[in-house]
């Protein structure tokens, strides 16, 4: 079973924690302590009539300060340790035994008469308003809304609401986060078979009440939350998902973007990451990540070409793996039982609007095709024409250029061009311009990241389109922060510095790992060299196998001066620290790190830099050689090379 827990908002090692029908205690994480807070009847006075789900509040104006109701209300201002009730009881006093069930009053030897329910004539919703503190609103299961704005001293009660069954359970309650008078309420009636929506307001706190269910589908609803910065956004939690008002209630839209068809029961927005997160029943939390955007749909908004909303500042660290690391596995070594969600993408998250998709021949050919399935009709089989038509069609897609102050490019990403609203993100390094592999081939792939993270400061990002090889500008230069979380204990002196240094010990590797690669090829070229001489007549073969050898001992000595001597190895000797491990180990000592490049990696880089010049133009010195030897290969008349293009004449 699930209910109400809340964090102390200034101590959160404090939580307090409930069960069944009133059950409270506070939990101490840092000790792992309880004690249990229950408010207690006082002298004379009967039980307290709880809901199986009572609920509580730590007041916004004093963390110490808590709300906890059952058929009253109860305010404590030392964390539960002692309770003062501030209410008489806030239910309309009826008798559930002479309430009709399926038609009918039921006698009390019914099979399971009250039995597994909640006790009836309870608060079962409560709230105060952050803008006026003891401005208390609390509604009850049988449908009265009873509302205080002394803190408890005077009680008003409402129990009749415009179009909404009497009795209604009052599912939630919330005070406006922009405007003292007002108050939003959400009525569920589900449980006498009536699925309609049922969300308020009040303006004058709670005296008088309106409908914004407006066009909001069948469904109950269960929770409201309103946005802090934008009072017209309104959230609703309902039967079958969430909706989102941007106009204070007047229309509604569903909230999808992966959130599956279910009942959303509970509701709450962390302020300061702007994140809706939902509590549903029976299919875990869901968080909508950083939804500020939405404060930028206007009307006008659809009718510009594109749009990048606001950027939020973004904060540069290394993520790592407390758990340990293996492979993808983000729980590691912990076992297969163990859970663990994957982690979102870190980095400035860049959304946009795009007014306008782009179609393709293979997507109209799949559509024509669907509606033809459809309809029970024969599905067309594309020419030979068309489907090359197809194949060659160029792409189309969305490129995100960011630039640094000075206004050189520092990434670049590429994205589908697909209608509607999207996001990138920047993981905040440079673009890896070193080397590239065979993903970044399609028109679509943005260039890998270098893993170098860029120098703090402001960033711009342009958002253009690509559409059958023609450019086009859409947004221009939208500024954002980025920034350092500062969660080092040894932060770096001179971030410039530590990012230069990265970049160049990451163009050494990088050249070493592309030499490394052509000494490969002409080991690969001498083994070539070897086989096509052994085709030519013996005393021919014998010479020229020596001037082959000759070129293979050049190639080993600049192979074991940059890489070290296999065979040493192998032997298990001691050599020399070879100039591309140094290289190596001076570039990756300090990748994962913010702070400082260490004396040690600095040294390594200058050594291996100062040794790997001489070797690099002993390579290109090579290259001459293996030219002249595939023309004297091929003068010589011996078997073609791999790669060679044969001289054929008819």
């Amino acid at each position: 079973d699930g209910f109400e827990s809340v964090p102390d908002p200034v101590e959160p090692n404090i939580v307090y924690a409930q069960s069944q029908n009133g059950g409270l205690g506070r939990f101490d994480l840092k000790s792992g302590e309880s004690v249990t807070i229950i408010p207690r009847p006082r002298k004379g006075e009967k039980e307290y009539n709880f809901n199986w789900d009572s609920p509580i509040l730590v007041s916004p104006h004093d963390h110490k300060t808590l709300y906890y109701a059952a058929n009253k209300v109860f305010k404590s201002t030392d964390r539960g340790d002692s309770w003062e009730v501030i209410s008489d009881e806030l239910d309309q006093d009826i008798d559930r035994n002479l309430l009709p069930i399926m038609g009918k009053v039921w006698p009390m030897d019914a099979v399971a008469k009250n039995g597994s329910t909640s006790r009836y004539g309870a608060v079962v919703a409560l709230d105060e308003s952050r803008l006026k503190a003891g401005l208390i609103y609390a509604g009850s299961d049988d449908g009265q809304i009873s509302v205080t704005d002394d803190g408890g001293q005077n009680w008003f009660k409402i129990n009749s609401f415009p179009g909404v069954p009497a009795n209604t359970y009052v599912y939630d309650l919330i005070a406006s986060k922009h405007d003292e008078n007002t108050v939003y309420a959400a009525f569920n009636n589900h449980k006498s078979g009536d699925f309609k929506p049922y969300v308020y307001v009040s303006n004058d706190k709670g005296r008088t009440w309106k409908s914004i269910s407006n066009n909001l589908p069948e469904g109950a609803v269960y929770a409201l939350e309103q946005d802090h910065v934008n009072a017209n956004i309104l959230f609703a939690g309902t039967e079958y998902g969430v909706h989102v008002s941007l106009d204070a209630g007047a229309s509604w839209k569903p909230l999808k973007s992966g959130l599956p068809t279910i009942n959303v029961r509970d509701m709450a927005i962390q302020e300061r990451e702007n994140d809706l997160v939902l509590a549903t029943f029976g299919r875990g939390f869901y968080v909508l990540d950083d939804y500020s955007a939405m404060r930028e749909l206007t009307p006008d908004l659809s009718e510009k070409t594109a749009h990048i909303f606001a950027i939020t500042e973004a904060k540069m660290f290394n993520t790592w793996t407390p758990l340990g690391s293996l492979g993808s596995r983000e729980h590691g070594f912990q076992g297969e039982m163990h859970y663990s969600a994957p982690n979102p993408q870190t980095g400035a998250i860049i959304k946009y609007y795009l007014k306008d998709g782009v179609g393709s021949l293979r997507a109209d050919r799949q559509k024509r095709e669907a509606e033809a399935f459809k309809n029970g009709e024969a599905i067309p089989y594309p020419t030979l024409e068309e489907y090359k038509a197809e194949q060659n069609e160029p792409a189309s897609y969305l490129v995100f250029t960011i630039k640094d102050q000075t206004g050189d490019i520092v990434s670049e990403l590429r994205s589908p061009v697909r209608k509607g609203m999207g996001q990138v993100v920047w993981d905040m390094t440079y673009m890896n311009f070193s080397s590239v592999n065979a993903r970044q081939a399609s028109p679509s792939a943005s260039l890998s990241s270098s893993r170098i993270f860029v120098v703090p400061g402001t960033y711009t990002v342009t958002m253009s389109q690509v559409i059958k090889g023609e450019l086009t500008e859409l947004v221009s230069n939208v500024s954002f922060e980025v920034s350092d979380l500062d969660n080092q204990i040894l932060p770096a002196d001179d971030w410039a510095a530590m990012a230069e240094f990265k970049k160049k010990a990451a163009a050494l590797t990088s050249a070493m790992n592309t030499t490394r690669g052509v000494l490969a090829e002409m080991s690969t070229k001498i083994t070539n060299y070897k086989a096509a001489a052994k085709a030519l007549p013996i005393q021919e073969s014998l010479s020229l196998l020596a001037e082959i050898e000759a070129l293979e001992k050049d190639v080993e000595a600049v192979n074991i001066a940059m890489n070290g001597d296999s065979d040493v190895g192998r032997l298990d000797m001691d050599q020399e620290y070879s100039m591309r491990q140094r290289a190596q180990n001076a570039a990756f000592d300090v990748f994962g790190s913010l702070s400082n490049v260490t004396g040690t990696s600095l040294k390594n880089y200058d050594i291996a830099a100062n040794e790997f010049a001489p070797v690099l133009e002993s390579v290109k010195a090579l290259q001459p050689k293996f030219e002249s030897m595939d023309q004297k290969l091929g003068n010589m008349g011996a078997p073609l090379l791999p790669g060679a293009l044969p001289d054929w004449k008819k």
